[in-house]
């Protein structure tokens, strides 16, 4: 009974995403946007979301309830949607990707929270079984999504009208957390509290005598402070996140340009392909999560994952060469896709119960909306990047995305084999 009350509001939540995500940036084209303004568009939600997703957990949650944090977030998205609909310029919709991102970066912390505090099983296989769910509910929205009859304005109005039921049945029927939260100022990003502190010494120390002993001390604190935080096991995971998905946001900024310009393949092709990492990954979860139950496993889960990312991150430099598209190019393609579905189910399962069992209970929710916020940062700098080395060509790309993901695998390493948590 427990478990439907908890699956209800989730399934309804990404079937409207799934729906409206795409459908958003599909507008912004469809009123004459460039790639620019869609860029812009994800550069906005991915930086509301970074920016927002530790606060909520020390900020919302403890006034008014994870539950209704739920409930606030998918209702903000809703509004989103709805705004989208009469929306006559690309501005419009650009701009509502602010509160798109304001309202997403509610929802995962205190739905997990949640989740793992009311299913009586094994951290790893609820963190499992919370993206499976989401994940059906994407796939659900997606296939919406590509009925041919469906206009984008009908589609953004179905996702608004699925968004709202998941904001009411939220606020019925998620249970409230019984722990206790800690109510305290934080930081926006779990690495620089301590930076800031310092940094609001620099008017001192620039307009006092002697400034250059004093800035030099000052840099030195940081760097001792730096390499303090970066002994610790949270810091680096949260490091080498960052790295990682800024690799993931350079590779997956390219690639569908790539598929589609360099390639050739049509647009229905290249959902086709993300189709299939998606319906991978969501039944992936279910056995990887069975796997994740001790620490151990689960650090090599991770490691795994990233070491296989690097690979796949330059296999596309393969099809370079290639001049026609052929039934084995497709099956390759349909494979590399599958891969990515794989370890994104590795990935993100790992890293939530890393970050869960390396935190202290009232702080679980907190702690994950700093993984978001890491995972919204890199994801921010890989986008831009793009924009930076975009120009290089498709192999330099490709290949940049390989070294940081292989980066990001040295870091995780080093996390792995520290003794302070």
């Amino acid at each position: 009974m427990v478990t439907a009350r908890l699956v209800a509001p989730v399934l309804a939540y990404n079937v409207a995403i799934g729906v409206g995500n795409l459908a958003m940036t599909l507008r912004i084209v469809e009123l004459g946007g460039s790639v620019s303004d869609v860029g812009l568009a994800a550069l906005l939600y991915n930086l509301f979301f970074a920016l927002t997703s530790p606060i909520w957990p020390v900020l919302l949650a403890p006034r008014i309830g994870r539950r209704k944090t739920v409930s606030l977030g998918a209702l903000l998205t809703s509004i989103a949607f709805t705004l989208s609909v009469p929306a006559s310029q690309p501005l419009h919709i650009v701009l509502l990707n602010i509160v798109y991102g304001l309202g997403a970066s509610m929802i995962p912390p205190a739905l997990t929270v949640i989740f793992i505090e009311f299913i009586e099983k094994p951290r790893a296989r609820v963190i499992g079984f919370l993206n499976q769910v989401s994940g059906v509910g994407w796939l659900i929205g997606l296939l919406i999504g590509s009925y041919p009859m469906i206009e984008l304005k009908d589609l953004l109005f179905i996702a608004s009208a699925i968004g709202l039921v998941a904001a009411i049945k939220s606020a019925l029927l998620l249970p409230e957390p019984l722990g206790i939260l800690e109510t305290r100022k934080i930081a926006v990003l779990s690495l620089i509290p301590w930076i800031s502190d310092r940094a609001r010494q620099l008017p001192i120390i620039l307009f006092q005598y002697p400034r250059l002993s004093r800035l030099v001390a000052l840099l030195m604190d940081v760097y001792k402070s730096l390499k303090i935080r970066l002994s610790r096991t949270l810091p680096l995971l949260n490091l080498g996140t960052i790295v990682l998905f800024t690799s993931i946001g350079l590779f997956f900024t390219v690639i569908p340009v790539y598929l589609r310009s360099y390639m050739g393949l049509s647009d229905s092709s290249v959902f086709a392909l993300n189709a299939i990492a998606a319906l991978v990954s969501t039944v992936a979860f279910t056995y990887v999560s069975r796997v994740a139950e001790v620490n151990d496993k689960v650090w090599n889960m991770l490691l795994s994952a990233v070491a296989l990312r690097t690979l796949l991150f330059t296999a596309p430099v393969t099809y370079m060469a290639i001049t026609d598209m052929d039934v084995v190019v497709y099956a390759s393609l349909s494979m590399l896709f599958a891969l990515f579905g794989i370890t994104w189910s590795m990935i993100a399962l790992s890293l939530n119960t890393l970050v869960i069992s390396l935190s202290e209970i009232n702080k679980r929710d907190e702690r994950l909306g700093q993984l978001n916020t890491m995972i919204s940062t890199g994801i921010i700098l890989g986008s831009m990047l793009a924009g930076l080395i975009g120009e290089l060509g498709y192999t330099i790309s490709f290949i940049v995305s390989g070294i940081l993901a292989a980066i990001a695998l040295t870091i995780y390493y080093k996390a792995k084999t520290t003794i302070i948590a």
